[in-house]
């Protein structure tokens, strides 16, 4: 009876060390080694495979100014749009450019914040969640009154909304980020999980754009990895590799982005090294992403290879990589936003051909000093390239 006891001891043991080397392996899955893509670099990809459908000058009044446009989130055929200059976020017309509401409360109260961190949009409650830099989330409705908040005990980089949940990701100590570490909060049923990779970057460099958005999956990626990864509520695995050097990445040049920031935008420029991707979106053909080196970059699925174009020629003026926004939303879809003075100084200065271009700017009146300037691309699903 006792060696029975014994054994049974020994192969629940057993049992028990495999159950954790089981465990342990699905979260480390996205370790998994991936060939790197080759990156191309071309010129006038984009104007071969997207095409500019609609101009949405944002409203300007004398208490609604923007001073840029830093994330964009689809709600029906509206746009939720966020400021972190000025700790705004409005919903807009996505039609007109009109304002139906905004959401500015600088405070210490309920529904009140100092900085706005990141926002995203529950499509099932209808409701805008703000997440601030007192470690809370804030909800609101599509009328911009407030709802209730919840805490979340963590400063986080970035936020998104997928499948009833809301993906908190990166927490942040210091110059140190978690950025393969989750926070999630199921809205359904209130659960929340912590999990993912305890891995820590020191590197407090950021490149402009947001490392976490959701288009037609949720993508991700992480400070000096050229890995784009999927999250959902099984885990997140890697799914493309892009194939920059990261031989660089010395511990020299790593210290230099914390002791000294001027010294390593020098050697950034002088070497053209890529550090960062972000900004990830995904339509039927192609996954696109900005580098630090403001390149926009298009990964076309079928044929598997990555195309770098540096300039964006739009009919009459260029559009640069920079005016590419973080955009959530399950469309084949790009959003660049351009300034008011840059659009009316370029048709001033060249022969302009685009009729709808006039149109919009006659009709919104739109002076230099206005809010900025939506201009959507959508995706030709027939393929004009000569590039395979």
């Amino acid at each position: 009876m006792v060696l029975y006891m014994r054994c049974n001891y020994r192969i629940a043991t057993i049992y028990l060390f495999f159950c954790a080397i089981i465990l342990l392996a699905c979260d480390e899955k996205q370790e998994v080694s991936i060939e790197p893509i080759p990156v191309i670099q071309v010129t006038d990809y984009f104007n071969e495979h997207f095409a500019p459908v609609s101009v949405v000058p944002i409203e300007t009044t004398e208490t609604f100014l923007l001073s840029d446009v830093d994330k964009v989130i689809a709600v029906g055929d509206d746009y939720l749009v966020l400021s972190k200059n000025v700790d705004t976020v409005a919903l807009i017309d996505g039609n007109t450019g009109k304002v139906k509401c905004w959401i500015h409360r600088i405070g210490n109260g309920p529904g009140e914040y100092r900085k706005i961190v990141d926002v995203a949009y529950d499509d099932e409650n209808r409701h805008i969640v703000v997440m601030n830099d007192y470690q809370r989330l804030q909800f609101y409705d599509l009328e911009g009154n407030f709802l209730y908040q919840k805490e979340v005990n963590d400063s986080f980089e970035n936020l998104s909304y997928a499948d009833t949940c809301l993906y908190m990701q990166n927490p942040l100590n210091g110059y140190a980020c978690y950025p393969y570490k989750f926070t999630t909060i199921n809205l359904s049923d209130g659960s929340v999980e912590k999990w993912g990779n305890s891995k820590s970057i020191e590197f407090p460099i950021r490149s402009r754009g947001c490392h976490m958005l959701h288009s037609r999956r949720l993508l991700f990626s992480a400070p000096l990895d050229f890995t784009i990864y999927r999250a959902d509520k099984n885990g997140y695995e890697a799914l493309y590799n892009i194939g920059y050097p990261t031989d660089k990445f010395t511990d020299d040049f790593l210290e230099l982005s914390v002791n000294d920031p001027m010294e390593f935008f020098k050697r950034v420029s002088s070497e053209k090294i890529v550090y960062s991707i972000n900004t990830i979106r995904e339509t039927e053909k192609h996954v696109v992403f900005r580098n630090n080196r403001n390149e926009l970059c298009f990964l076309n699925k079928e044929a598997n290879k990555v195309y770098a174009d540096g300039f964006i020629l739009w009919d009459f003026f260029c559009l640069s990589p920079q005016e590419y926004v973080p955009f959530e939303g399950n469309s084949n879809t790009l959003l660049f936003t351009v300034s008011a003075e840059k659009l009316l100084k370029e048709l001033k200065t060249c022969d302009v051909q685009d009729e709808e271009i006039l149109k919009v700017v006659r009709q919104q009146g739109i002076n230099t000093d206005d809010n900025p300037i939506l201009i959507v691309f959508q995706e030709q699903l027939v393929d004009k390239s000569i590039l395979k």
